[in-house]
């Protein structure tokens, strides 16, 4: 990832309507399968803790883990929260500490996920939940995916059949972002035949005063989405899977 998206993702991690309609998503998939809060979380590949604020509502502990110490330039706030430098092919995680793990826009910048996957199910207590999010559909690949370090973008059953294959049990999935599909593949579009349109960061085309109303586009996707119908496509997908215990 470049350091400017590390830099835009600390800015803006707190208002942008992109990260706080993300949590409310992840905090609604957590909220339906849990009965209260857990021991041990584990963020893995916690970036500059866009998801701080979860913490606290769903576990009692957590390590926040990533391979880069510009994802802890600022320091950590939560004395319950431990950070910790290192990867996800090779954990620093003990075997079957962790009752609940985070892997969320993290998958998708792994040379091989499958291992990934696998790594994260030795972390994870029988019976733990992991949640996953990664960006969707390959006719969204752009720039920004580049900038980002992206290796892939994924499709529901690629990612549900990843997670079996794994010694998961996949309890809830949902495409997110339904509404902005088309728009955004427009734009990236656009961009790409634009002679500047390489140096753009996406975030940045965002105003602010679009932010309320982009926040209840995703409010009202998340309520149809469980009440109604799953979303047919989205920019990215979301899912919630438990480790077998077998």
């Amino acid at each position: 990832m470049l350091k400017d998206h590390y830099d835009v993702i600390r800015k803006k991690k707190d208002d942008l309507w992109w990260f706080r309609g993300r949590r409310e998503l992840f905090f609604s998939l957590l909220r339906r399968s849990m009965k209260g809060p857990l021991k041990a979380g584990l963020d893995a590949g916690c970036g500059p803790m866009t998801n701080e604020s979860l913490y606290g509502r769903f576990a009692e502990r957590w390590i926040a883990l990533d391979n880069s110490m510009e994802s802890f330039r600022e320091p950590v706030s939560s004395r319950n929260v431990k950070a910790v430098i290192g990867g996800l092919d090779r954990a620093p995680v003990r075997e079957e500490s962790a009752d609940l793990i985070l892997l969320l826009d993290v998958l998708e910048h792994t040379d091989d996920d499958k291992a990934v996957i696998l790594e994260l199910g030795r972390c994870l207590k029988k019976g733990g939940l992991l949640l996953i999010s990664v960006p969707a559909f390959n006719c969204l690949w752009s720039r920004h995916d580049e900038q980002a370090g992206h290796r892939r973008r994924y499709r529901s059953r690629g990612l549900i059949g990843l997670c079996e294959g794994c010694g998961f049990e996949v309890l809830d999935g949902h495409y997110f972002n339904t509404a902005l599909f088309v728009p955004i593949y427009i734009a990236r579009k656009i961009l790409k035949i634009l002679p500047g349109g390489k140096k753009v960061i996406e975030s940045n085309l965002s105003p602010g005063f679009a932010d309320p109303l982009l926040r209840l586009v995703l409010t009202i996707e998340r309520w149809v989405g469980f009440n109604l119908f799953r979303m047919p496509f989205g920019t990215s997908f979301v899912l919630l899977a438990r480790k077998n215990d077998e």
